[in-house]
């Protein structure tokens, strides 16, 4: 669970907010969720990817 929200910390410094489940059982809640506006362009998603991407390879290095 640490990783999952030092991912999404890190996602939120690079300006895209995304979350993690926290409904699971303590210890498993380890998914993060997207919820893109049903508006977005290629663009924003390639902007949310690429930050989750370089979020997870920073994290897990």
């Amino acid at each position: 669970e640490a990783k999952v929200q030092a991912v999404v910390k890190d996602c939120m410094a690079q300006g895209v907010i995304i979350c993690a489940t926290n409904r699971s059982l303590p210890g498993f809640n380890n998914t993060l969720c997207l919820s893109p506006a049903l508006i977005c362009t290629a663009e924003d998603i390639d902007l949310i990817t690429d930050a989750i991407d370089q979020a997870l390879s920073r994290v897990f290095g």
